[in-house]
């Protein structure tokens, strides 16, 4: 893959091709309808004010026919982009077929072929013994499963999240979510939870924020009790893309094993293809399986992954709130597995070829990246699968 500098190029058939990011775009007027019935609690349509009309490949084409390069790709749920042909021939033939839509927790043949494809792709390769629970309809359930399991196990009620977090708009996830405009939406006080410092939030890298937290749980006067859990992100999204370096994760789950604190990893945007946090030491692993697990946006769903004891435990809480994956998202998930490792190594083959090209840009003054030498966050010597 070579890189040059961006051009817009035409696409589809019109005029030009607008580049799509989180920047004002100009196009269609959009219809008063949405101001007068669709709630004012909206984001990207501000950002965005045309009105789309169809998508395909990594375009998208509003209402006046211009077309757009979708750069923003469902926030990252979207690595097959918009209506893969043989995504869409698949889903027209398990609907024609009467495939089982919604069964609450029964068994079903999706569901089977799903667990089978993940053990056969994930767990079998690893030598990993896990069970796994789909809580539902989103990942920010698996969040909030998580939490209460960590709670329940512990004892205690307090989480420490970190700066910058992002990790649902249910409550507890809020609770654990660093941006204060997220966070004003609850309406309610968000409470049982202490913010720390994310790996080198101190930008010149001052502060070892690990010793930070653990001077924190040691000093009595700290203010801050032994928690039940901490939850990160492998990889935040929010301001901007800002991973974890691996030695930051071991020296967390170290720091947590010694004060019999559980260590929740939200993964999904490295995925197990890059990053395994099980290894690492995490206790349990949580995803959203609407974006790289599934790739094309399709599945409402999320994931938590631990051993078999700690799984179990969230049966009873399954069983009585229904948190159970579909049958259909199940099959739709069985299918993206197929290709998941394949998408991730294209991703990450790019997404190599992009920071070459910004880490010699007179104009760019750092460039975080785990596969790039020097940076720090590089992966070397880790459990990364990459």
């Amino acid at each position: 893959m070579s890189i040059s500098e961006p051009t817009i190029q035409p696409t589809n058939g019109s005029d030009s091709a607008t580049a799509m990011t989180n920047g004002a775009a100009s196009g269609a007027a959009t219809p008063g309808i949405y101001d007068r019935r669709e709630s004012e609690v909206r984001s990207y349509c501000r950002s965005w004010p045309t009105e789309f009309v169809s998508a395909t490949g990594s375009t998208q084409t509003d209402t006046a026919g211009r077309t757009y390069i979708d750069f923003f790709a469902g926030a990252g749920a979207l690595s097959y982009g918009h209506n893969h042909p043989v995504i869409k021939e698949a889903l027209i033939e398990f609907l024609a077929g009467d495939g089982v839509m919604h069964s609450l927790d029964t068994h079903t043949t999706t569901k089977r072929t799903f667990l089978e494809t993940f053990e056969r792709l994930v767990l079998e390769p690893r030598g990993l013994d896990y069970k796994v629970m789909f809580p539902g309809p989103t990942g920010t359930n698996a969040v909030e499963s998580a939490l209460k399991l960590a709670r329940k196990a512990t004892g205690r009620d307090s989480i420490i999240s970190f700066t910058n977090a992002f990790h649902g708009m249910t409550l507890g996830s809020l609770a654990i979510t660093g941006n204060a405009v997220k966070r004003s939406g609850a309406g309610v006080p968000l409470t049982n939870t202490v913010a720390m410092p994310f790996d080198s939030y101190v930008t010149d890298d001052s502060v070892d924020t690990i010793a930070f937290l653990d001077q924190y749980l040691t000093d009595g006067g700290s203010g801050v009790g032994l928690p039940a859990a901490c939850i990160l992100e492998t990889v935040q999204a929010e301001g901007g893309i800002n991973p974890a370096s691996v030695r930051w994760i071991q020296r967390l789950a170290e720091l947590c094993r010694e004060r019999d604190v559980l260590m929740v990893v939200d993964n999904t945007f490295a995925t197990p293809v890059v990053q395994r946090p099980l290894a690492l030491g995490a206790d349990l692993v949580v995803h959203s399986t609407t974006k790289f697990l599934d790739g094309q946006g399709r599945t409402i769903g999320g994931a938590i992954l631990g051993d078999r004891l700690m799984i179990n435990e969230l049966t009873h809480f399954a069983r009585q709130t229904g948190p159970t994956l579909s049958p259909f998202n199940s099959w739709l998930l069985s299918q993206s597995l197929e290709t998941l490792s394949l998408r991730m190594e294209r991703h990450v083959s790019n997404a190599q070829a992009v920071v070459e090209f910004l880490d010699a840009h007179d104009q760019v003054e750092r460039v975080n990246y785990a596969g790039l030498a020097g940076s720090p966050v590089s992966a070397a010597g880790s459990t990364s699968a990459l």
